[in-house]
């Protein structure tokens, strides 16, 4: 027979008229897997006659259950056998749950305490990985995942629990997808029961992977997000409040060794880059300290020296660096600031040679230490370069100054043709009218001859500008050279010796063959001047390659080219001489000794050509010309000689064109007087209106090619259309037209001329036969 008190009724929910108190009633009460251990402890106390004490699990009316504690006393009867057994039972349920909880955050922290040693200090992702798994297990959860934010998206970095195709759609998600993802973006701790899963879209896809319970948390550091942790179940549908509580606090503590990992890997990657730089930067990098003695340098110093970096680390600063204005030592001295500075100077390398320098200091912290920080760069190719532009520079103001005055010699060349054209034609007409033998004949040949020798300096000044007439042809500068060595040796005379060096199989070269001639006498000439006591002209020919930076000192493309060079053992030239010496008129040679135009026509005849021409030159050791010719594939060709009839005189129509009027009026007497009839026009319209207003009745049209508004040769081409029957003749002084051929259609006379070389070149164009189609070959 069993008895409970009342209190024992209410604990159990029972009324006592609804409960018959017996053994096996109070058992059936009792949570069926502790009915065995409570019926073992009642039968033990009634064998041993003794106490007992039993914790058991009952199941309330309500259907919740409670954790008794019941303690009693088995009583015996006079003959030691047990009588009665009385206790007391008291519900510890509260208790009891919280010596569990305890319990189990005790295990579970143990579990990290053992399992999280490793991980926390691990950069590998398979510690994490068994960490992850252990804290899964504790919490009866049978998967997880692990995710870290790059760029904006979550990525996969482990996963237990999940199917092959699920972990393959799972690699990387963005914010919001997947409770992972809804976690993520609203960096909060995310705890979703079963009865919650259908609050959320995404739980959706859970619930059909059989999940019933998703806990979720960021790993958020210094309040950045840098992934998440999330556990799920398929068996438990719930956590309870401190398994909430552990799984938040294992997300803070994985988010501060995750973020303290990323920290170094970014402190190891900075290192890295940082001395990664500093050994690959082309700068020398030196620290010393307040003495001067070297503490660092990277590898390029130990390039730039030539030292091992042992070596440099017992140097002193000043053993290899020499600053201006002091040395770089005094940069740590307290006397001195310490902010950043420019210096330069030169550094010394291991072979004893110094090179320029430029350095920069700068005074910072070196493991506690003050110490000056020295960025050394070579400046040796910048100094080059540098020497290189003030080269450049003054090749170009010379080229400007000379292609100036070139212009400016041209020019006035030009217009003193005009006036010696005139001189000469009305001194010829001058001349037919006086009797040979007489004063006035005499006077009037002096003034011809005058004539004559200033159209010898006019042809000078119109070469040295690069306006007279050139025709480039092919030539053999050998076949040049060994042409002119007759005439050379007699310029030259016998106390001086002349020898040449000709390079086999060299390349031809486009040049006028007359003025190459000029240019080599020229040469020989001056150099004759400058050995005066005698000595040793030295002609020699090579073939040469011009790269990029010695064709832009030279002001011509790069490539293969001629070389000519004529050198002296004469008295020199200092290097201000040699800055002038193809000017006009700069000569140092004494007054009626020279012109001082030989080696400007020299200059304007090579670059006329294309090439370029330089002077070496020592004072008291002599001269070196050198004369480049761009090289030519075009063969050399075989002269033809053109046999034309000239006559004297002729009755022709002739339409001249000339807007000089002085002389239009003298070139107009001349032709008359040989019988031609003449018609001027002062330009190229008024020429024009009088070939239409004459139905095209001439004969010969003879124009100056340098006229206002529209050219000789324009007005040549449009004659020429439509009237094709007009032969044409071509007058100046000089033109850039002529200079680059574009008039070698059409003959050509050159001013100043005779009254009879014009009235022969006429002729000679008036009889000319055959091409009158396609227009003239020039006739010289």
């Amino acid at each position: 027979k069993v008895q409970w008190s009342d209190g024992l009724y209410r604990i159990y929910g029972l009324q006592p008229q609804e409960f018959e108190a017996t053994l096996e009633a109070f058992l059936d009460r009792v949570v069926p897997d502790d009915r065995g251990q409570v019926h073992r402890t009642i039968q033990n106390a009634l064998h041993d006659r003794g106490t007992f004490v039993s914790l058991e699990r009952i199941i309330h009316t309500s259907g919740k259950v409670l954790v008794l504690e019941s303690r009693g006393q088995v009583l015996v009867d006079d003959g030691g056998r047990p009588a009665k057994l009385v206790g007391v039972c008291r519900d510890v349920t509260e208790q009891h749950q919280h010596e569990l909880t305890n319990a189990w955050q005790i295990a579970g922290f143990k579990l990290l305490a053992a399992s999280a040693a490793k991980s926390l200090v691990s950069h590998d992702d398979q510690q994490w990985t068994s960490l992850f798994r252990a804290i899964a297990n504790h919490l009866g959860c049978d998967g997880f995942t692990n995710y870290q934010l790059v760029d904006g998206t979550l990525h996969l970095v482990s996963i237990f629990g999940f199917d092959a195709e699920t972990i393959a759609k799972l690699q990387r998600l963005a914010l919001g997808e997947q409770m992972c993802g809804v976690c993520a973006a609203r960096r909060e701790f995310l705890y979703v029961p079963s009865d919650r899963l259908g609050d959320y879209p995404e739980g959706a896809a859970l619930w059909k992977m059989g999940v019933r319970l998703f806990v979720g948390v960021p790993l958020i550091a210094d309040n950045r997000l840098l992934g998440t942790l999330s556990f799920v179940s398929r068996s438990r549908t719930s956590l309870n409040e401190s398994e909430r509580e552990f799984v938040q606090a294992v997300g803070q503590l994985v988010a501060a060794a995750q973020a303290q990992k990323y920290y170094e890997m970014a402190i190891a990657d900075s290192e890295r880059r940082f001395r990664a730089i500093v050994e690959n930067t082309a700068d020398a990098l030196i620290l010393y300290d307040a003495d001067g003695r070297v503490v660092d340098v990277n590898q390029q110093a130990c390039d730039t020296l030539g030292y091992q970096r042992r070596e440099l680390l017992e140097m002193h600063e000043q053993d290899m660096l020499t600053l201006s204005p002091y040395g770089c030592g005094s940069n740590v001295d307290a006397a001195v600031p310490t902010a950043p500075r420019l210096l330069e100077g030169s550094g010394r390398r291991r072979d004893g040679t110094d090179f320029p320098v430029e350095v920069r200091t700068n005074v910072i912290d070196y493991f506690g230490r003050s110490v000056t920080l020295a960025v050394v760069r070579d400046t040796s190719q910048r100094v080059e370069v540098e020497r290189q532009k003030r080269m450049l520079e003054d090749q170009l103001r010379h080229s400007q100054k000379m292609e100036a005055v070139g212009r400016l010699a041209g020019g006035v060349a030009h217009d003193f043709n005009n006036l010696l054209t005139v001189i000469n034609m009305y001194a010829e007409l001058v001349r037919m009218s006086i009797n040979q033998g007489t004063p006035d004949a005499e006077s009037i040949d002096e003034i011809q001859d005058t004539v004559e020798r200033a159209k010898g300096l006019t042809s000078q000044l119109l070469m040295f500008g690069r306006k007279s007439l050139n025709r480039q042809q092919p030539l053999d500068v050998n076949a040049v050279v060994e042409r002119s060595e007759r005439l050379l040796r007699r310029l030259i005379g016998e106390d001086i010796r002349l020898a040449t060096n000709l390079s086999p199989n060299l390349s031809n070269v486009l040049a006028d063959a007359s003025h190459l001639d000029q240019v080599i006498v020229n040469l020989a000439v001056n150099a004759r001047d400058a050995m005066p006591k005698g000595g040793q002209l030295h002609l020699e020919t090579a073939q040469v390659h011009l790269s990029e930076v010695d064709a832009t000192v030279l002001d011509v493309p790069p490539g293969e080219y001629v070389e000519l060079s004529v050198a002296d053992t004469g008295c020199g030239m200092d290097q201000e001489v040699c800055s002038k010496v193809f000017e006009p008129f700069f000569t140092t040679k004494q007054v009626g000794k020279g012109t001082g135009l030989g080696l400007s026509v020299a200059y304007g005849v090579v670059r006329d050509a294309g090439g370029a021409i330089s002077v070496d030159s020592v004072p008291n050791v002599g001269s070196r010309f050198r004369i480049l010719l761009p090289m030519t594939k075009q063969p050399v060709e075989r002269c033809h000689e053109v046999a034309v009839l000239a006559a004297a005189a002729g009755n022709e129509r002739i339409l001249l064109v000339e807007d000089e009027r002085i002389v239009r009026e003298a070139t107009s007497a001349a032709l008359r007087l040989h019988g031609f009839d003449v018609s001027e026009a002062s330009s190229a319209a008024d020429a024009k209106q009088i070939v239409v207003d004459n139905d095209g009745e001439f004969a010969l049209l003879l124009t100056d090619l340098v006229m206002p508004e529209t050219s000789g040769f324009d007005l040549a081409n449009d004659i020429r259309r439509h009237y094709p029957q007009i032969k044409i003749l071509c007058i100046s002084g000089y033109s850039e037209i002529v200079a680059r051929d574009q008039c070698a259609s059409y003959p050509f006379l050159l001013k100043p001329f005779t009254t009879q070389v014009l009235v022969d070149k006429v002729r000679e164009v008036l009889d000319y036969r055959g091409l009158e189609d396609q227009g003239y070959d020039r006739i010289e």
